[in-house]
């Protein structure tokens, strides 16, 4: 329903999207009139603005509403718009919260108690704001359940904002105030310039469903068609040598492995043997020290090819080391601030082991000709090498709002920069290779990773109330409408020798841990050695080994 101020309703059953208008950058249009048409089920409303004007044009599909948004007569994008702000929402009892990408937070959640997650039954008076990304949907008593989100993630970071206006009314605060909850879903456009005075937004959708999860599951289906996306093989089953030797893994230790995978009767059928982080300097991709791996990496991958197994490896591709070649050769390829400085992430201990030293961590500036270049010839190289696993970590390192740096070549959103290289890197690796994204954000990978962390680290010792192992459980839950459809979720490793060396999990936790794998029907991955297992832990990794056909869990 529309008003003449330009203001309109969403009604979805019993929940109401009342009041809603469009903003720029948080602030609500102060249009000069407003034009309102009608053309059949469509209605298109026309904000006259002192400089240019906002059209929305609204409009019903078999799943629940649209909205369309087209912004003209600017000579470049504001830094947020928002189709659909301001909304009061009426007739929910809880939420659902997408984090950005990898770690969330995501989860349904309590409208009474979101102030007060830690003590719930303590009346409380306060203001809170959560950010959804990639979706978000309000669940009203009786399921009905009203879905707002974007199918199309590969220009611009769209995201949705539930919070409230918390009013007291008494002269004591024993009691709970009374809330207003406002809604709020957007585009941020970074300031890119509009050549034609022209910015075209993505389809915001609103989608009505019986319950959450099939709201969920019908949005994650609508996400899949739109991008193309195909689960092409049952889950992946690797082994990666980070989580047992960390920086320590070299070429002796790989043969062991090797040696014993070959030995064990019958073999554990691993698709991939992945060389994950510590054979070289950040940035230095194609130079591994020869005292950790012999003949360099292209005779490491050839030697796990010739035992039988898929060659992967671990590659962070906006990571610079100040100990790289990159970084001494080239350091004009580093991203920079809106100062002109580079930004520096941190120092720490180096990935490689072989350096004793502190290295400082910088960003790739990927709009650098030659900072592009040379990632494509890195991930030709690797083609040629018969590498066929890519596990992409610390992707989020190269989705930097472009209104907050300096970028050798300016002109594009953050998501499109990255979508840039995420682009080349699957042209680059062929359509046979497996596309793993770590922590990273979930929109822009749409239709490019085949499989996706989810969740924090496991830990390797104690299970605390918010540590990562908690995480990785409230995430895969979260997530679950996503797997097997957009890409295979991964919950991260799964630990199954026993609690000595690098890992103090007791019996019940590593038994815990690898079965919640096995239900959730998604990535498994360990770097347990066959060889030394006990017989028993043998087993249990063996019974969840992933099979041929594609699993789903379901979970209240």
């Amino acid at each position: 329903q529309t008003f003449a101020d330009g203001r309109f309703d969403v009604r979805v059953g019993p929940l109401t999207l009342g009041g809603a208008y469009p903003a720029l950058d948080d602030v609500p249009l102060q249009p000069l009139r407003v034009l309102t048409t009608q053309a059949g089920a469509t209605t298109t409303i026309t904000y006259e603005l002192l400089v240019g004007r906002l059209v929305l044009t609204v409009g019903a599909d078999n799943d629940g509403a649209w909205i369309d948004t087209v912004v003209e007569g600017h000579s470049s994008a504001v830094h947020w718009v928002f189709p659909l702000a301001g909304a009061r929402v009426t007739g929910a009892e809880r939420f659902f919260r997408q984090g950005l990408g990898f770690g969330g937070p995501s989860g349904v959640f309590l409208i009474a108690q979101a102030s007060n997650t830690h003590s719930p039954n303590k009346p409380v008076e306060s203001a809170w704001s959560y950010d959804s990304f990639l979706t978000t949907a309000v669940v009203a008593a009786s399921e009905h359940t009203l879905l707002v989100g974007a199918l199309d993630h590969k220009n611009y970071l769209q995201r949705c904002t539930l919070y409230n206006k918390s009013h007291r009314r008494e002269l004591v605060d024993k009691k709970p105030a009374l809330d207003e909850v406002v809604l709020e879903a957007g585009f941020s456009t970074e300031n890119i310039p509009l050549p034609n005075k022209r910015l075209v937004l993505p389809r915001l959708h609103i989608m009505a469903a019986p319950s959450l999860p099939e709201a969920l599951s019908g949005w994650a289906h609508r996400l899949a068609q739109a991008n193309r996306i195909k689960v092409k093989s049952p889950p992946r089953f690797h082994w990666d040598s980070w989580y047992e030797f960390y920086e320590g893994h070299d070429t002796v230790r790989l043969q062991d492995t090797l040696a014993g995978m070959a030995k064990t009767k019958p073999p554990v059928p691993f698709q991939s043997v992945l060389i994950d982080a510590g054979f070289s300097a950040l940035g230095d991709w194609l130079h591994a020290d020869e005292r950790v791996y012999e003949g360099g990496l292209e005779a490491t991958f050839a030697t796990i090819r010739k035992a039988g197994h898929a060659p992967g490896v671990w590659v962070a591709p906006f990571m610079v080391s100040s100990l790289s070649r990159l970084y001494k050769e080239h350091p004009d390829w580093v991203l920079r601030d809106l100062q002109g400085k580079p930004i520096l992430h941190g120092k720490g201990k180096p990935f490689f082991y072989m350096y004793a030293t502190e290295e400082e961590r910088f960003y790739l500036d990927s709009t650098h000709p030659g900072a592009f270049a040379f990632l494509r010839t890195v991930f030709a190289t690797y083609r040629k090498w018969g590498v066929k696993a890519y596990k992409m970590d610390f992707m989020e390192w190269g989705f930097k709002d472009s209104t907050l740096v300096k970028r050798h070549t300016p002109g594009k959103t953050s998501v499109q920069n990255f979508v840039d290289v995420v682009r080349m890197i699957k042209e680059e690796i062929g359509p046979d290779a497996y596309f793993h994204g770590c922590i990273t954000p979930f929109g822009p990978m749409l239709g490019f990773a085949d499989s996706m962390r989810v969740g924090y680290d496991v830990d390797t010792d104690s299970w605390t109330s918010d540590g990562n192992t908690v995480n990785m459980f409230q995430e895969t839950i979260a997530t679950q409408y996503m797997n097997n459809v957009l890409w295979q979720n991964d919950p991260d490793v799964l630990y199954v020798r026993d609690g000595t060396g690098t890992t103090r999990l007791s019996n019940d936790e590593a038994v815990a841990l690898t079965l919640w794998n096995g239900i959730l029907g998604g990535v498994v991955s360990t770097s347990d050695r066959p060889h030394r297992l006990a017989p028993d832990r043998l087993a249990l990794l063996r019974f969840v080994q992933p099979g041929k056909t594609f699993g789903k869990a379901r979970f209240p």
